[in-house]
């Protein structure tokens, strides 16, 4: 097998300057419907990313702060040598979205992103595409309510590292919110500021939450799940019974995992 390498597929833009404004950026992410972007200075090197979550220190008392005033120093970088599978691999180990190229001097090239990966490594290993969705799914699934404050929810992504919990009213699936929705409506901004004495009445999951809710069975196959996520530009779906009940979630690190061959640690 010839093994594809990361300058075959890295997208060169778009990426960020340290001393633009984060509420520039953020509207420019909110149109590209970004989930990170690579930041860089003057010179072109790479100084972090910014990512979804480092987007909520853009509150109102902070309008006129710069990027470089909140961007994350990057997890993991690449070479426009690696192979996509090396990528992949690392991607799923340590739990990232996206990682900047760069070359000698740290001069950032591109980036990719797991939608990427995702899409070249099903193409080149399509028999693992048959695995079902009940095989890779998480069973522990993270849940709220509609009712549920979203500081509360955004709390809990934070302390357990997911970006999206299913909505139950009763023990029925009503809805899902992720970090993604919270941000692009400002609504945790809002919330935060309300603790502040700004607002009386915090919005709560059910204002931003999406229904109806996509969803797959156990039996359907990753092929599937990989389909709907790269089409419906979504990072998890909830697994239900023939019932309807909730009994898993899915997300792309278990499709990119179970296409890889790796197991859950």
């Amino acid at each position: 097998m010839v093994y594809l390498i990361v300058k075959d597929i890295m997208r060169g833009e778009p990426f960020a300057m340290e001393d633009e404004l984060a509420t520039t950026l953020r509207a420019k992410m909110r149109e590209l419907d970004l989930r990170s972007i690579p930041v860089v200075d003057d010179e072109g090197k790479l100084v972090g990313v910014i990512g979804r979550k480092d987007l909520l220190r853009v509150t109102s008392g902070k309008s006129m702060i710069l990027v470089k005033g909140i961007a994350s120093p990057p997890i993991v970088t690449c070479s426009p040598d690696s192979t996509i599978e090396e990528v992949a691999r690392e991607m799923v180990e340590k739990d990232i979205a996206m990682v900047p190229v760069v070359k000698d001097n740290n001069f950032l090239l591109g980036f990719l992103t797991i939608e990427d990966v995702l899409r070249v490594v099903s193409e080149r290993k399509p028999e693992r595409g048959k695995i079902s969705v009940s095989e890779v799914m998480s069973k522990e699934v993270e849940i709220c309510s509609p009712e549920d404050s979203l500081t509360k929810v955004w709390t809990r992504m934070e302390e357990t590292g997911f970006s999206g919990f299913p909505v139950l009213r009763d023990g029925k699936l009503v809805g899902i919110v992720t970090r993604k929705d919270i941000i692009e409506r400002g609504s945790i901004r809002l919330e935060l500021e309300s603790e502040k004495g700004r607002f009386r009445n915090p919005p709560k999951v059910k204002r931003v939450m999406k229904h109806p809710v996509i969803t797959l069975k156990q039996e359907d196959t990753i092929e599937k799940a990989k389909e709907i996520m790269l089409s419906k530009k979504i990072g998890r779906i909830p697994v239900v019974d023939n019932k309807g009940k909730l009994v898993g979630i899915v997300d792309r690190e278990d499709i990119l995992r179970a296409y890889l061959g790796m197991k859950r640690v």
